[in-house]
Parts: structure tokens; C-alpha cells; sequence
């Protein structure tokens, strides 16, 4: 049976496939693993204080992808959603704890304050214990090298900036208003880069009917780094099909984000990483292309002026 295969173009989409695959039968109801192949560990916390979308409901988590979520805050609410309770990062090189083995407690409750979302972590062989409204889930982070054999079903996730990665400028944020082109523009845009490099922030209509940018939190500025680190595109690809044939991956579902409107892949480079992506994946597996598009409900549909057309 073919694998299925979606591409989408910024890694918050994940949210929505997710939760479409198990309503399809792609991935299990529960207890799924998660390999996340990305430069980045996608791990931060959303600052969204509004529920979790119903588990069945489509237009819901199509909501909840695209105005609570960033590319840096997809994953934990998935996890506390029930579909993964195992999550591998997979890393060319890791700053520090290579095949540290962790156990992460997250919570959610929309009227604490300063932040909803919480988490704990916890050293692996520490007992973790839940309360009801508590999830658990295990993280360990991979190198090319490291072997692992996951026995749940297993979500593949691929992050184009992972075989070539251009950190984006930095963009500051503060409370302003806004002109109403501009400001439907950041609601309406899925890929809008305000959305897609990840400030907490709203865009909402004042008492004057000004649209205005609200600012969840305090962004700080940080340096980051102005080059694209593009070499070694091909040892990379060569690595890790190397990876997938030494632990005999069979996933359940491939995913993979492009990740240029957010800047994380050098565009310039984005197709040839894609197919050579593509080719890796088609020589070792049979596999069934879907279009976003049409998984997603009606009224979420993104404008195909804004997808990129890469065909097999």
C-alpha cells in the first residue's frame, strides 16, 4: 500500500495533516511516533489560550493551524491532542545532547496566567506520573549516524532547511496600527511573514474600527546569523537516506515543509533540495502524493497564487 505524502509550505500545516491522517487512517488514533527531520527543534509552546480544536472537526483544526500556531509551536499541541507520545529530532549536528533521552509533561489551562501552555521535563529514567488534564511524552534527539527502530506507527517529518538552512533577519514588533490592506493582508495570508516567523501577536479591529497589531509578549531582539549555510546538500541527502536504510523506516506518513516564505530555506536552492528530497523518498518507498488543498475544508483553502508548484 502506497505511503501518503503531503507538502505544504510552513511547518505550522503540520497541525492540520495531523489531525486529518488519523481521521483517513494514515496514522493510528494514538500512541504514534514522530521523526522530525529539521534544522530547528520546533518545540516552543503557543501563546493561543483557546482550546484545542474537537477531534473530528476539520474547519476547526484548519482554525487552529493557521491563526494560533507558528512554525515553531506545532508540535506540543499535536502531542497534547493524543497522536504522539514518542517525538525524535533529527538533527545534523546537535549543539549539545545528542541522543539525550527526555521526558516532557505538558498542561494547558486557558485561564492561567501569564501563559496557558506549560511543560516540565524530566530525566528518562524518572518516573512520570499525569494528572488528568496532563499529557506525557517521550523526546530524544538523533544524529545522521544514530540508529532507532520505532514500533508505533511512524510519522515522518521533513523540513527542507534541514539540508540547507538561511536564517531570516530580524523583525521587531511593537503595537501599531495598521492600514486595512495591510492588516487583511497578515489575517488572510497564510504564509504572511509576521505569521510565519513566529511573534506572538493578534491583528484585530479597536473601538474605532483601526486595525491594530497587538503584541502577546515582549519579543527580544537576538542576533541571527545572516548566511545560508548551503553547502553539503548531497552528503547531507546522502546521509540521511543512509539513516532511513541502517534503522529500516517504514512510515505511516511523510510530511514536508518547504519552509522559504519564512526564509528557513535558501529559495534559491528550494527545488533542488525538493526533488533531490523526492528522489531519496521514491527510491526507498512507494508513495501517494496529496494536495493540501484538498484536504482542507472549505473556506481554508490557501490561494494558489501563494503555493509553490514542484511536480514530481
Amino acid at each position: 500500500m502506497p505511503i501518503p505524502l503531503v507538502a505544504f509550505e510552513e511547518h505550522y500545516e503540520a497541525f492540520f495533516v495531523w489531525h486529518h491522517a488519523r481521521d483517513a487512517g494514515w496514522l493510528a488514533e494514538s500512541k504514534n511516533t514522530l521523526l522530525h527531520v529539521d534544522e530547528h527543534a520546533d518545540l516552543h509552546l503557543p501563546v493561543s489560550r483557546e482550546h484545542l480544536p474537537a477531534r473530528h472537526d476539520a474547519v476547526a483544526a484548519a482554525r487552529y493551524a493557521y491563526t494560533c500556531l507558528n512554525i515553531s509551536s506545532f508540535i506540543w499541541p499535536t502531542v497534547y491532542a493524543g497522536c504522539f507520545d514518542r517525538m525524535y529530532w533529527l538533527r545534523r549536528r546537535h549543539e549539545v545532547g545528542a541522543g539525550d533521552r527526555r521526558h516532557v509533561k505538558l498542561s494547558f489551562d486557558p485561564q492561567r496566567l501569564p501563559q496557558a501552555w506549560t511543560k516540565s521535563e524530566h530525566g528518562a529514567l524518572e518516573p512520570v506520573q499525569t494528572a488528568p488534564s496532563e499529557v506525557a511524552c517521550e523526546t530524544t534527539r538523533l544524529e545522521p549516524d544514530d540508529r532507532f527502530r520505532p514500533t508505533a506507527p511512524l510519522a515522518l517529518d521533513i523540513d527542507l532547511d534541514y539540508f540547507a538552512v538561511n536564517e531570516p533577519a530580524d523583525r521587531p514588533v511593537s503595537r501599531v496600527r495598521l492600514e486595512e490592506s495591510f492588516a487583511r493582508e497578515v489575517v488572510e495570508n497564510p504564509y504572511h511573514w509576521m505569521r510565519v516567523e513566529g511573534y506572538p501577536f493578534r491583528v484585530e479591529q479597536d473601538e474605532l474600527d483601526h486595525w491594530v497589531l497587538i503584541p502577546v509578549e515582549e519579543v527580544p531582539r537576538r542576533p541571527r546569523l545572516p548566511a545560508s549555510r548551503s553547502h553539503g546538500v548531497g552528503e547531507a541527502l546522502e546521509r540521511f537516506g543512509a539513516h532511513l536504510d541502517r534503522s529500516g523506516l517504514m512510515p505511516s506518513l511523510i510530511t514536508i515543509c518547504r519552509s522559504e516564505y519564512s526564509g528557513s530555506t535558501p529559495m534559491s536552492m528550494a527545488l533542488e533540495i525538493e526533488l533531490g528530497v523526492r528522489n531519496l523518498l521514491t527510491a526507498r518507498y512507494e508513495v501517494e502524493e496529496h494536495s493540501l488543498n484538498d484536504l482542507l475544508p472549505a473556506g481554508w483553502k490557501v490561494p494558489e497564487r501563494l503555493l509553490r508548484s514542484f511536480p514530481w
